[in-house]
């Protein structure tokens, strides 16, 4: 039996709709890094990263411009926003633990080149490592 087009978009809408609830009750959460970063750093961001070959933090840091849809392939069935502006995304504790790695094993010099505007990095280093800290995964919201 195959899934209809609508179901994941309706699973999409209900999760949107119950992070903004459970955010409502802030002291359950834990804000990771904040930042009102412009879009357009984290898409130069995930280009640089592609261009250094460094495909699977390209792909997470995809997710925070597209969206990640839950228990299905992104390809196939990417994440549905109502507004096409609010995206949910999430990366697990083992994706998180990667990405520091990742990043601690780089120079300086080299994360310069991932990022020369120094405009996302920071911030995803911040959010990666306190996670990381907290044994987490991430949730990652862009509005």
């Amino acid at each position: 039996m195959e899934a209809s087009r609508e179901e994941p978009k309706s699973v999409d809408l209900l999760l949107a709709d119950y992070y903004g609830l459970f955010a409502d009750f802030k002291s359950k959460l834990w804000s990771a890094a904040w930042s009102c970063i412009n879009i357009r750093h984290y898409e130069a961001f995930e280009k640089y990263l592609r261009q250094h070959r460094m495909e699977r933090a390209a792909t997470l840091t995809g997710y925070i411009l597209s969206g990640r849809p839950v228990l299905r392939d992104a390809s196939a069935q990417p994440f549905y926003s109502e507004d096409n502006v609010f995206r949910l995304s999430y990366w697990t504790a083992e994706e998180v633990s990667q990405l520091k790695l990742t990043f601690d094993s780089l120079s300086e010099s080299h994360l310069r080149d991932l990022d020369p505007d120094w405009g996302a990095l920071p911030s995803t280093q911040e959010a990666t490592n306190a996670a990381f800290n907290r044994k987490s995964g991430l949730i990652i919201t862009v509005a």
